[in-house]
């Protein structure tokens, strides 16, 4: 499903705005926690590793090498 941010007040993107990497290893505990990964060759290796993602957040402006990593 693919939700659009029009603010980035939204209390959607508190993750990717307001945690740090620490707060983020810690959100789920006592299972372990979130992290952020942004470039596209660590997305795909953390994919073939097995990590599901909990979010995906991007710009509309998506080029073939992003939506080929959604696809995954």
């Amino acid at each position: 499903m693919i939700i659009k941010i029009k603010d980035i007040e939204d209390e959607r993107v508190d993750v990717y705005r307001n945690l740090r990497e620490r707060e983020l290893s810690h959100i789920y505990e006592p299972d372990p926690g979130l992290f952020i990964v942004e470039s596209p060759k660590i997305i795909e290796r953390a994919l073939t590793a097995g990590y599901q993602p909990v979010s995906v957040l991007m710009d509309e402006k998506m080029n073939d090498e992003h939506l080929a990593l959604l696809a995954h």
